[in-house]
């Protein structure tokens, strides 16, 4: 996911500098944290409540369009491990 380091580090992520956020594992960890800390606040992993977007899609667009939401949603459902 694309992270800048000024959020990575605001959301307390272990980035020493703008290049740490090209190591996968590095950008898993901080995109698994940020989308943590808001799907625990709001229940949702991606939603809209009135005029305000919650869940991940607070923070990343691509959660804010149907066709993905819906393709993402489907692909997790045929995943033997998430059910």
């Amino acid at each position: 996911m694309q992270i800048s380091d000024e959020s990575a580090r605001g959301y307390g992520c272990a980035v020493a500098n703008t290049r740490s956020l090209y190591d996968p594992e590095i950008n898993l960890d901080c995109t698994i944290r940020i989308l943590k800390r808001w799907v625990d606040r709001d229940g949702v992993i991606s939603g809209k409540s009135g005029s305000r977007w919650r869940g991940g899609a607070r923070y990343w667009a691509v959660l804010r369009k149907t066709s993905t939401l819906s393709n993402i949603k489907a692909w997790t459902r045929s995943q033997s491990y998430c059910r």
